[in-house]
């Protein structure tokens, strides 16, 4: 993988991090992200369910918290669509996420357009082996 694809990695992971921090008022412990390919690109949230999140389901309400994380979720990924499309200046087409309350985690698969010009090209071209 190119610098340039791992910095542009490491920025978006700061921008999803700031962002998700910044709705939720709760510190994640770590984002990755990674490109799949030319036109997707894969970003993992761990430490993404919140103390009451976590109290509501030790207190037998886990449908509660699913249909909340739900809405929350409706929320929260077009800010983190915004971010990326900022950042890679590129359209998402698409933004499938899941959230598994077992493992602390949040992931997206965002779905990209095809990149505008050369340069950008490259960059997504190297960042996912081409």
């Amino acid at each position: 993988m190119s610098t340039d694809s791992q910095t542009v990695e490491q920025l978006l992971a700061a921008r999803v991090t700031s962002t998700y921090q910044m709705l939720m008022g709760h510190p994640l412990k770590q984002v990755s992200c990674h490109f799949l390919s030319t036109h997707a690109i894969a970003i993992l949230l761990e430490g993404a369910i919140t103390q009451p999140e976590k109290l509501l389901l030790s207190s037998g309400y886990g449908e509660l918290v699913q249909v909340i994380r739900q809405r929350l979720n409706d929320i929260i990924r077009p800010r983190i669509v915004a971010e990326v499309e900022a950042v890679l200046q590129r359209g998402v087409i698409d933004s499938p996420n899941d959230v598994k309350f077992e493992s602390d985690r949040m992931s997206f698969i965002l779905v990209l357009t095809e990149p505008s010009n050369k340069v950008q090209n490259d960059l997504f071209e190297n960042a996912a082996g081409g």
